[in-house]
């Protein structure tokens, strides 16, 4: 698996199953990163945009990447 960096504002995040952050889980994610960092990574695919160039949706990991957005990352990995 290759892991690439990507810039945190730039990940789509679409239609996802739980239609809402739960806050307390990304404020524990917030916590939990700030003490040991981040040891699951999300995931994302690419899709082609219209100018036929790669954007990265998100997969899975969108507490994480909200809990990474809140502490100030601005790219992920």
């Amino acid at each position: 698996m290759e892991v690439e960096p990507f810039q945190a504002e730039l990940i789509i995040v679409q239609g996802r199953l739980r239609s809402e952050l739960n806050e307390k889980k990304v404020k524990k994610l917030m916590d939990s990163i700030e003490k040991i960092g981040l040891t699951e990574l999300p995931c994302v695919r690419y899709i082609k945009d219209e100018d036929g160039g790669d954007r990265a949706v998100l997969v899975v990991g969108w507490h994480r990447l909200e809990a990474l957005k809140r502490l100030g990352h601005e790219w992920v990995e």
